[in-house]
């Protein structure tokens, strides 16, 4: 079953398109390869599980061979875990090779999840303020679906950033 998110980052791939490898996911030891079936990447996570390519700790200092390395570096519903998120967000900025694209997102509207770090929300506008120094936006906003259970409701929806390494 192909899930919002998978879709979204397709959609992506095909609006986008023209991507180069290497493609890394950081944060994406927990979808055990949700997007193999698009195209061929490298899992980079903190936690050493089966699909991981690379241990990595994006809140501390990167090794030489991770800085400027990915053509592409997606991060996906990761940032909101991450207590120190600036630190995170200036080492995603440079694993990414110049004029290579980053793909972010993040829940917004969305329930709290993972009781032991589930520490932030962050509308596209802060990610388009936390991004915008070392990215040129190629889009941001949102996405997401509708959620009913009986006469109750709600929006499940992720925030996002696509920008162009400058």
């Amino acid at each position: 079953m192909q899930t919002i998110i998978t879709k979204f980052v397709e959609d992506v791939f095909k609006e986008h398109g023209g991507f180069t490898t290497p493609i890394v996911d950081v944060g994406g030891a927990e979808t055990q390869g949700q997007f193999k079936h698009l195209f061929s990447y490298e899992i980079w996570d903190k936690r050493n599980l089966p699909d991981v390519d690379r241990v990595i700790d994006i809140t501390e200092p990167l090794e030489r061979s991770a800085i400027n390395y990915a053509a592409v570096l997606i991060c996906v519903d990761t940032l909101e875990h991450i207590w120190e998120f600036q630190k995170a967000i200036k080492n995603l900025g440079r694993i990414v090779k110049q004029g290579g694209v980053l793909v972010i997102t993040v829940p917004f509207a969305f329930p709290f999840h993972d009781i032991s770090s589930d520490f932030w929300r962050f509308s596209s506008l802060a990610l388009d303020r936390l991004f915008l120094e070392d990215f040129a936006r190629l889009d941001s906003g949102f996405y997401g679906e509708d959620i009913r259970i009986g006469s109750w409701g709600a929006a499940h929806t992720n925030s996002f950033f696509i920008g162009r390494r400058r």
